[in-house]
């Protein structure tokens, strides 16, 4: 665990609690300090300093001018590429694209130093580690992240999320306790779009919507689970406040916001409660 220095640990920094500025001049830096070890060597190239001149081999992703444009294409907004020309002027949605690019392509690198001062270009490099690259990476982000915004984390699969709520983290954090594709593949749609920092509430609804048909594929055998009391009070959320089948007695008179993000945990952690005992019982 990295060590908090006096005036962070005590609160007792007033540049604790950052700001947007303050986020893109830090993540510049984490960024910068990454690229001086050859994190992104493999993507973006590196400058090979003990080659006599110094010589500067590009990445697998060219030039300066070639990345800004495979960046346009991707997030199509212009002035993100080089990093050291336009942070100052990043917006976060910017800021935040920027980060998901490179958590894509960092890769720790595996050299040693006879190799660095015998060998010249990409030769210098045995192999790059993606996932304890990636990892390092996050973990430095979001210990920025923290103080810019709690809200804000950068998960495992390199996207910016909102943190959840009511203390269900570590099930975002856990690998779905099933096997069963259709429900994977549910969870883990309903999951992204509920939490992607660009969702709006037919999203949300959309995800609970998920959420709910996975309720009716286990429902056989979810009396293991809850009594048959409980399990007529979820499907009656399920099919009377607008999540499901249209009729009469649904009742729509509702604050979309609270309702959904109620259900949805509420649906979550129903579901993975059920597939931990089923995997238990196995």
């Amino acid at each position: 665990m990295s060590k908090e220095y006096f005036s962070i640990r005590n609160n007792r920094n007033r540049n604790q609690k950052l700001n947007l500025r303050n986020l893109c001049e830090l993540i510049n830096e984490v960024i910068s300090e990454f690229s001086k070890n050859f994190y992104f060597a493999e993507s973006l190239g590196f400058y090979d300093s003990y080659s006599l001149p110094g010589r500067w081999y590009n990445g697998k992703l060219g030039n300066d001018e070639d990345i800004a444009r495979k960046l346009f294409l991707k997030v199509r907004k212009r002035n993100l590429w080089p990093i050291y020309n336009h942070y100052e002027y990043y917006s976060e949605e910017d800021l935040f694209d920027i980060i998901e690019f490179l958590w894509d392509i960092v890769r720790k690198p595996v050299y040693t130093q006879e190799r660095i001062e015998q060998l010249y270009g990409f030769d210098i490099f045995e192999s790059f580690d993606i996932e304890l690259g990636r990892k390092e990476f996050s973990d430095q982000i979001n210990a920025q992240l923290i103080d810019y915004n709690k809200d804000y984390i950068l998960e495992k699969d390199g996207m910016i999320y909102k943190k959840s709520e009511f203390g269900v983290q570590e099930i975002f954090d856990a690998e779905p306790p099933t096997n069963d594709e259709k429900i994977l593949i549910k969870l883990s749609d309903s999951i992204k779009k509920f939490r992607n920092r660009h969702s709006n509430e037919k999203d949300r609804k959309d995800s609970v919507r998920e959420l709910a048909d996975i309720l009716e594929y286990i429902r056989p055998n979810i009396n293991d689970l809850i009594s048959e009391q409980d399990e007529s009070d979820l499907f009656n959320i399920i099919n009377n406040f607008s999540i499901r089948h249209m009729n009469q007695r649904q009742k729509e008179n509702i604050d979309e916001s609270i309702w959904n993000n109620w259900q949805f945990y509420i649906f979550l952690s129903t579901i993975y409660a059920y597939l931990k005992l089923k995997k238990k019982s196995i």
